[in-house]
């Protein structure tokens, strides 16, 4: 069986409803100019291949932001990409900006308001942009908001995950059970799946109960 065969995009796509619409277009690329995304992928209709790289340029490692879900009653869409190239100048793309308001609107959201879902908290999204990265300036994208779900990053969650494991490992945790709750709240491990919950909850909400269309990213 050969493993890259196993996905198609196109079909995907299909299955959610979103290779019908009529606004948005496969852009197919050789794995070069966003090497962590698919072979094709979904951009609005309207922008040339020119107008794409340019906003490649504006988002971390090239992760643009594309569409991944539309929802079938109100129509929003789920977006994802990475972080705005943002940095402490507030650099700002207008052909990004163009891209968002293409993407949110492509299926006819009953809903004009889109929300950037940003995974991590305010205070880890601001020191990012001391490296030139950053977050989104809702003033520059008319009819936008911005929820920081603080969930820590992938290094924190790792540390917890691996306290959780020795906790239950024999071989490692000898304690007695008077000390078990103890350590079992130290690992915060529910904390993380708490506040991951949290996240994708109010992501649902925006979606089903709001017919928001969403951006999502963290790093």
């Amino acid at each position: 069986m050969n493993g890259w065969t196993l996905y198609d995009a196109a079909l995907d796509y299909d299955r959610v409803g979103l290779l019908t619409c009529p606004k948005l277009r496969l852009y197919v690329q050789g794995y070069d100019t966003n090497p962590t995304y698919p072979s094709r992928f979904l951009i609005p209709a309207d922008f040339s291949d020119e107008d794409f790289l340019e906003v490649c340029k504006y988002r971390s490692k090239a992760r643009v932001p594309v569409p991944v879900w539309r929802h079938p009653v109100t129509n929003a869409v789920l977006c994802r990409s990475a972080q705005p190239m943002v940095g402490l100048k507030m650099k700002k793309s207008s052909m990004d900006e163009r891209l968002l308001r293409r993407l949110v609107s492509c299926c006819g959201a009953s809903s004009k308001r889109y929300y950037f879902v940003d995974a991590r908290s305010y205070t880890a999204a601001m020191g990012n942009q001391a490296t030139g990265k950053g977050t989104e300036n809702t003033a520059n994208y008319p009819g936008s908001d911005i929820y920081f779900m603080n969930i820590a990053n992938i290094h924190a969650a790792r540390k917890s995950l691996q306290k959780m494991s020795d906790l239950f490992n024999p071989d490692v945790y000898k304690g007695d059970d008077d000390n078990f709750y103890r350590l079992l709240g130290d690992t915060e491990w529910y904390q993380q799946v708490r506040t991951i919950l949290c996240a994708i909850a109010r992501s649902v909400e925006l979606l089903e109960d709001e017919g928001c269309s969403i951006l999502s990213h963290c790093r």
